[in-house]
């Protein structure tokens, strides 16, 4: 849940500039659990058959009795606040040729737990830090300027606008992706030897405790590293053209670019291999299973050119038709979007076409208000003013 506070907003319009100012607190406040569960997974239909999986891991709740935190109980509760405001003005310098300019400013303060129930594992060291250790940083220089030109030259007779403008936008991130270390404060067992269906969970984790927790697979973050928000700076320059038929043609040049975006990885990776057993050696010793983490510092570049060709509202007919060539390509799709790295040694092994890069698309629409009427009210209720579309 968010707190309702209010949200200060002025504008002042004074000659040619149409100013605004704003002021948000923002209080986060969220309650989450997590409910366990056992998986069993098979390299293979035999291996099903055989009932011989490769491995079995047993997760427990986050509201059973805490095996880090003093045997505690109970939901957890999420604290975080966010600070944000801006400036800008609409300047209208003639009345064919308009400015705009701002700033705004957004600090997002890293998530807390409210009774510091939590495990973070440090992803470069191996070890289970202090639960005072703060999760990840949050930069506090987040000012974000946008400018914008548009300009209708007379020449034109008003049926031309070019237009420009830039900006720099933040976020921080997927909430998800930043609660991990509550996720990671309830007993966790990976089993890959000697192993078959059925297991009784209880019984594996019976023996999991704060000091004694082979195979424990927590959510890890390098939090030297981790760092919100992300960010984005966006441009765009158009022309837009009245036609014939009261239509209008806009092309425009739409890119951005994606910095310190969401990672993720995974440690404790396989070192050596016993060659007498076929056992593994850990990274960090076999306390921990292979662990999954997140950070930051990715990138993308989006650029497209997009098309859109509208009729506007005119003897019953409107009509819209669009299309964009596009290219999104970087080593993450950011927020909840990147996936796992194929080499944790380099991220940049993963620079490529983004996931959601799509080269071409194409929509069109039309409405056509159908010309039937009738002079009876009730039949003209019933069966006039229809409207076919598609």
């Amino acid at each position: 849940q968010t707190c309702a506070l209010p949200i200060y907003n002025l504008s002042v319009i004074k000659q040619s500039h149409s100013m605004k100012y704003g002021f948000e607190l923002r209080p986060v406040r969220i309650y989450t659990d997590r409910l366990g569960g056992t998986t069993y997974t098979y390299s293979n239909i035999a291996g099903l058959l055989a009932n011989t999986p490769t491995q079995i891991q047993v997760l427990g709740d986050t509201s059973a009795p805490d095996p880090f935190n003093s045997g505690a109980t109970g939901n957890r509760f999420v604290k975080q606040y966010y600070v944000i405001g801006y400036a800008q003005d609409e300047w209208r310098i003639r009345p064919n040729f308009t400015m705009s300019y701002g700033l705004r400013y957004e600090y997002y303060h890293p998530l807390t737990e409210d009774r510091n129930l939590f495990v973070l594992f440090n992803a470069n060291t191996g070890q289970l830090m202090p639960n005072t250790t703060s999760w990840y940083q949050s930069s506090k220089t987040n000012f974000g300027p946008r400018l914008a030109f548009s300009w209708s030259p007379e020449r034109f007779k008003n049926r031309t606008v070019f237009r420009v403008g830039a900006g720099y936008f933040y976020g921080p991130g997927q909430t998800e992706d930043q609660i991990q270390p509550i996720d990671s404060d309830r007993a966790s067992v990976s089993l890959t030897s000697n192993i078959a269906y059925p297991i009784v969970p209880s019984q594996v984790l019976s023996t999991f405790t704060a000091t004694n927790h082979p195979g424990y697979q927590p959510r890890a973050y390098p939090p030297d590293e981790y760092k919100i928000p992300e960010k984005i700076l966006s441009f765009t320059a158009s022309m837009q053209q009245q036609l014939p038929g009261n239509a209008v043609l806009t092309v425009a040049y739409v890119g951005s670019q994606g910095r310190n975006l969401f990672l993720r990885s995974w440690t404790n990776r396989i070192v050596s291999v016993n060659p007498t057993t076929g056992a593994a050696n850990l990274q960090y010793g076999s306390q921990f299973a292979q662990i999954d983490y997140k950070t930051s510092g990715g990138n993308d570049n989006y650029n497209s050119l997009q098309t859109p060709l509208n009729r506007r509202f005119a003897k019953g007919l409107t009509a819209g038709f669009q299309w964009t060539y596009a290219h999104s390509i970087g080593n993450t799709g950011g927020s909840n979007e990147a996936q796992t790295t194929q080499n944790p040694f380099n991220f940049n092994f993963d620079h490529g076409n983004n996931a959601f890069d799509v080269r071409h698309s194409m929509n069109a629409s039309v409405l056509y208000a159908l010309p039937v009427k009738f002079g009876n009210k009730a039949a003209n209720t019933l069966l006039g003013n229809w409207e076919i579309g598609g």
